[in-house]
C-alpha cells in the first residue's frame, strides 16, 4: 500500500527539493516516483490518495482543493499501480478500465447527492495484479431525498410520512400558510422547502427589478403574493401616506 501525502504543491516542492512541482499533477507525480521506489518490481502496488483526478464527476458536497484546473491530476500519474484507491469525490465511479476508483462518500452530504447509491468495495487482487470488485450497497436508517408535489398531495395519504431528510419542493401556484411547520407534523426531519411553483408563477425578479420598486409597489406585491388580489385604490393611498409620514 503506497500512501499518497495530501499537501499543497508548495510543501512537496519545498520537502522534496523539487522545483517542477507546481500544480498537483506534477505533485502526485512526483510522490508517486518516490513511493514506487521503496516497493519491490514484484509486489502488488495499491495507491491510496485523496485527489481530484481529471474526467471525475464532482458533486456540490465537495472543497475545491484549488482555483480552476490547477488542482486536477491526470490519471496516467497512477499507471505503475496495479490498483488505485481515491478519495475526495462523493459520487461512486470508476476510472482508468477499473485501476482508479472513488468508492465515494458514506453519507449523502448535499441533495445534489440525493440519487446516488452509497457503497463500499470489496476488491480482491490476485498474484498477478489482477483485480475484482464488488460494490456493498449500505442500508440507511434515514435516506437522503427530494419529494416534488402540491402541499395537499404531500400531505394526503398517498404520499407516505417518513423520517428521511428531505427537499420539499411544493408546486402549489399560491403560497401555502405555515407550510414547513405543517409539513413537519408528518416528515419531522424535513431540512428544507422550495416553492417552485410560485417561483415559475411569479418569474425570476432581478436586483434590479427590486431595488426600482418603492415601498408601496412591495406592500402592493405583498398583498397579491399572499391574498391573491391586487391593492385597491384605497388601501393604496392610505399605504402611500403611511409611508409619507414614516419617512418625514
Amino acid at each position: 500500500f503506497c500512501p499518497f501525502a495530501f499537501a499543497d504543491p508548495a510543501t512537496i516542492r519545498i520537502k522534496y527539493d523539487e522545483p517542477q512541482v507546481r500544480d498537483y499533477d506534477s505533485l502526485f507525480r512526483v510522490q508517486a516516483e518516490r513511493l514506487l521506489q521503496q516497493v519491490p518490481s514484484s509486489a502488488r502496488r495499491i495507491a491510496v490518495a485523496h485527489a481530484f483526478v481529471a474526467g471525475g464527476s464532482p458533486s456540490d458536497s465537495e472543497r475545491p482543493l484549488s482555483v480552476g484546473g490547477s488542482s486536477q491530476v491526470g490519471t496516467d500519474a497512477f499507471q505503475d499501480f496495479h490498483y488505485t484507491m481515491l478519495g475526495h469525490l462523493h459520487r461512486p465511479q470508476t476510472m482508468a478500465e477499473g485501476k482508479l476508483r472513488y468508492s465515494g462518500s458514506l453519507l449523502k452530504y448535499s441533495f445534489n447527492e440525493a440519487e446516488q447509491q452509497k457503497s463500499v468495495d470489496l476488491v480482491e487482487i490476485d498474484a498477478a495484479g489482477a483485480v475484482q470488485r464488488e460494490s456493498v450497497t449500505l442500508r440507511k436508517r434515514h435516506d437522503l431525498r427530494i419529494i416534488t408535489g402540491a402541499f395537499q398531495e404531500l400531505m394526503g395519504d398517498l404520499t407516505p410520512s417518513s423520517d428521511d431528510y428531505l427537499l420539499l419542493r411544493l408546486t402549489d401556484e399560491a403560497p401555502v400558510l405555515a407550510a414547513m411547520s405543517r409539513l413537519r407534523e408528518k416528515f419531522p426531519n424535513v431540512l428544507a422547502l422550495e416553492p417552485i411553483g410560485l417561483k415559475a408563477q411569479q418569474g425570476e425578479r432581478t436586483t434590479a427589478d427590486i431595488r426600482r420598486l418603492t415601498y408601496t409597489d412591495m406592500f402592493a406585491q405583498f398583498i397579491e403574493d399572499v391574498g391573491g388580489r391586487p391593492l385597491d385604490e384605497t388601501e393604496a393611498q392610505i399605504m402611500a401616506e403611511v409611508w409619507q409620514e414614516a419617512e418625514s
